[in-house]
């Protein structure tokens, strides 16, 4: 079977997206979580504890849950059948990262045309909080991809009710409720705010499955909860204590913030449900993949709460950002699509327009965003405060000034060049960041040397404390 020139185009700029990781991947040094898993993965080697509780102990006396297991056992099979060079420590977030570009894009083409479909893997590959982890051993990575994972699983559920051939079909759904049981138990053993996202997605998605796919993905929708039910109950954790201390409205605040000046097309997720509802009210175009739509936004807003829980051990805000980015993503191209397709809506995408130059300018220069801080701290001199904001007030006048037609030719040209110009900067700086991070590869040595001549220590009293633990329950 041959493949057509856009499918030719789409894989391009999956693989193009999904090397973006590689550069300096081996060389670039150990962060603090890393050496962290890296003991804990080296502990599943040693003692062969897959499924115990030894290494999820700090080792310091402490029964402290240090994090979801999955980015663990990653790392492990990765050290076992690899090595334990950083590059082969990274390998499974590099590869999850490259399995959540196809989804994204996957999903993209079901509420967005082809061409602009295409854009959405770029920008989740732009997104500095998503390259940053993608190029580190982790879970986070693996928690957002077996979150798309599920989304898509229960898309392509809903798709098998048009295809013919019965016994087909039935081997079909058995796979793909298999699929979406392996997708609920990872992202909940990758990440539990992902997992309970992926869970309250299914929800919203009943009326696109129907009664009878809808019946299978329940089913595989409590296994794969009582698949990850059954190891957290295996170590103990109180599920509870992630939420003893609340949500912080501030740090809902700063989620959001930081999500916008990390990825500027979240600006046009915002906007994206209104339009949502004013458009599907007049229209009837894709209606099938409303579910999908009001899914994300579900997904959107979780991810913005989550963001609001000072739990930061289990969460810290770089997750926050990178749980965020695939549904603000698929939003912000859906608001754009629609914004920009009528011209009842020109006056709404000219303001969006400049807020998304103003948010690019700030993501890409500290300068910038420094500028944008002073117009709501001003200090010294008012009057340069206040320039910015005067300026920004002045050419968003200009939108309700000129005349509808008018309006609609300019904004018209400058989004046929917005979905290329901004998606390469944020690419272009991706590219920049990981190149200029000079790292010496015998500096990076002599650190992992030190690190694992440092923990036979950590490995004897994690030893020591599960001894004594196992001495006082018997």
């Amino acid at each position: 079977m041959s493949l057509s020139t856009r499918q030719h185009n789409a894989i391009a700029l999956l693989v193009f997206c999904a090397l973006l990781v590689f550069f300096r991947l081996n060389s670039a040094p150990l962060q603090p979580m890393e050496t962290l898993l890296a003991f804990k993965a080296d502990l599943i080697l040693q003692f062969n504890g897959f499924f115990d509780l030894a290494p999820y102990f700090s080792g310091y006396g402490n029964a402290q849950f240090a994090m979801p297991p999955m980015g663990i056992w990653f790392a492990a099979l990765s050290m076992k059948f690899l090595g334990n060079l950083p590059l082969h420590l990274r390998l499974p977030s590099v590869f999850c990262s490259a399995a959540s570009l196809v989804l994204l894009y996957q999903i993209a083409r079901r509420i967005t045309g082809n061409q602009l479909a295409l854009v959405a893997p770029v920008l989740l590959a732009s997104t500095l909080a998503w390259n940053m982890l993608a190029r580190q051993a982790g879970g986070d990575i693996s928690a957002v991809m077996f979150t798309l994972l599920s989304l898509w699983t229960l898309i392509f559920l809903g798709e098998l009710k048009t295809q013919s051939g019965k016994l087909k079909t039935v081997s079909s759904f058995v796979g793909f409720v298999i699929l979406y049981i392996v997708s609920i138990a990872g992202s909940l053993l990758s990440g539990l705010y992902a997992g309970a996202i992926a869970i309250v997605m299914f929800g919203v998605m009943i009326p696109y499955l129907g009664k009878k796919n809808s019946i299978g993905a329940f089913l595989g929708l409590l296994s794969g909860i009582t698949i990850a039910g059954l190891w957290y109950n295996h170590v103990y954790l109180s599920i509870s204590g992630l939420l003893a201390k609340g949500i912080s409205i501030d740090g809902i605040v700063k989620t959001f913030l930081s999500g916008l000046l990390a990825q500027p097309f979240i600006i046009f997720a915002v906007i994206a449900p209104i339009l949502m509802v004013i458009v599907n009210r007049k229209s009837n175009s894709k209606a099938k993949y409303r579910s999908i739509e009001y899914a994300l936004v579900l997904w959107f807003v979780l991810a913005i709460l989550t963001g609001g829980l000072t739990y930061s051990e289990f969460f810290p805000e770089s997750s926050s950002i990178v749980l965020l980015a695939p549904s603000a993503i698929l939003l912000g191209i859906r608001g754009y699509e629609l914004a920009g397709a009528s011209s009842q809506n020109v006056r709404l995408m000219w303001v969006m327009i400049i807020c998304l130059g103003v948010t690019l300018a700030c993501s890409l220069s500290e300068g910038a965003q420094n500028i944008l801080t002073g117009i709501f701290h001003a200090s010294g001199n008012l009057f340069g405060s206040l320039m910015p904001l005067l300026i920004i007030l002045v050419v968003m006048g200009i939108g309700f000034i000129l005349p509808k037609n008018r309006l609609y030719q300019m904004t018209a040209r400058l989004t046929l060049w917005i979905g290329i110009v901004v998606p390469v900067l944020l690419i272009l700086r991706i590219v920049v960041l990981n190149i200029s991070k000079p790292s010496s590869l015998n500096e990076l040595k002599t650190e992992a040397s030190d690190f694992y001549q440092g923990i036979t220590k950590d490995k004897k009293q994690v030893l020591l404390y599960e001894e004594c633990k196992i001495w006082r329950e018997h």
